[in-house]
């Protein structure tokens, strides 16, 4: 969430006020991303199996002395499982777009990530 120029979003400010960013890029060798999990009690993350195993990340291996929560629009197996969600799509899936808009008009997204920020609330609380 940066412009051309490197500066964050004000979304992102306030998002991730008072936390640790890392970026990590699979396949490259992260001691600072170790560290992080070492020190962490609860990981929430939306990568995929692939994604994790190219980092070298075990979630076996890290929920047995911290919560683990996985995040995934279509769950981990099944038909669905390896599609893309945008806050649109699942606005439109979960039934949240019939709340906007007038009863004879088409439904109508609601403004800016609110269901992606829903969702990452509850998996907070849940942990």
């Amino acid at each position: 969430a940066t412009s051309g120029d490197g500066d964050m979003s004000l979304l992102w400010e306030h998002l991730a006020a008072g936390k640790e960013c890392l970026a990590v890029y699979p396949g490259d060798p992260n001691p600072a991303l170790d560290r992080l999990l070492d020190r962490a009690d609860i990981v929430l993350t939306d990568w995929q199996q692939p994604r994790l195993e190219a980092a070298g990340i075990s979630l076996s291996d890290l929920a047995r002395d911290r919560v683990v929560v996985e995040l995934s629009p279509f769950g981990k197996e099944g038909p669905y499982h390896a599609f893309q969600a945008t806050d649109l799509v699942l606005q439109a899936l979960s039934g949240f777009m019939v709340l906007n808009g007038l009863r004879e008009r088409e439904p109508l997204k609601a403004a800016g990530t609110m269901v992606t920020q829903a969702i990452g609330v509850s998996a907070f609380v849940a942990a």
